[in-house]
């Protein structure tokens, strides 16, 4: 039975002075007396206590593994079953119809000019009809983005939907421009 100095024994263990305190109220090491403990003693309720500490970790660790895949598996499956309900959509399929839609707008606005200019300078008398004209084109494609959510995609290879689009673009000229007939 060597004994030796508390301090010494922490040095050895690489532990703090304090948390040897901290275990030896716990009862996993020896209480010191007048701060010697018997080294073989201390050593070996401290290698019992890791190899202790070590099996519960790895039991806890597997048990936290299981209930993580078991975890990832029912959110698999809930996914899998709100795509069949058809709450879940494609990202790829949604950013091509929205792609569609900003190309849509795109060219509506870019045609703004050409539609504005013929329908602008033979007649307008004044800026407030040139602005009335502007103002049924921008109408035009609020309506058009106002009614994205019924929008199919069906309608781009439906050659009724673009002689739809084009009577509603032909609605916003009030008067003929050019040459009679």
């Amino acid at each position: 039975m060597a004994t030796i100095k508390v301090k010494e024994l922490c040095e050895i263990l690489r532990i703090p002075y304090q948390k040897y305190y901290q275990f030896s109220t716990e009862g996993i090491l020896p209480k010191p007396d007048k701060g010697y403990v018997d080294c073989a003693e201390a050593v070996q309720k401290y290698i019992a206590h890791l190899k202790a500490k070590n099996t519960v970790d790895s039991t806890s660790s597997l048990t936290h593994e299981r209930a993580r895949l078991t975890k990832i598996q029912a959110d698999r499956k809930a996914l899998q079953l709100e795509k069949e309900k058809g709450k879940l959509v494609d990202v790829d399929e949604i950013m091509k119809v929205f792609l569609d839609v900003l190309g849509r707008i795109n060219a509506k606005i870019s045609s703004w000019p050409s539609k504005a200019a013929p329908l602008i300078v033979p007649v307008c008398k004044t800026p407030a009809e040139a602005q009335d004209i502007l103002d049924r084109l921008v109408e035009e494609l609020k309506d058009e983005i106002r009614n994205w959510s019924t929008y199919n995609t069906s309608r781009s290879n439906n050659p009724s939907s673009h002689t739809e689009r084009n009577s509603k673009a032909s609605k916003t000229q009030c008067k003929r421009v050019g040459r009679q007939k």
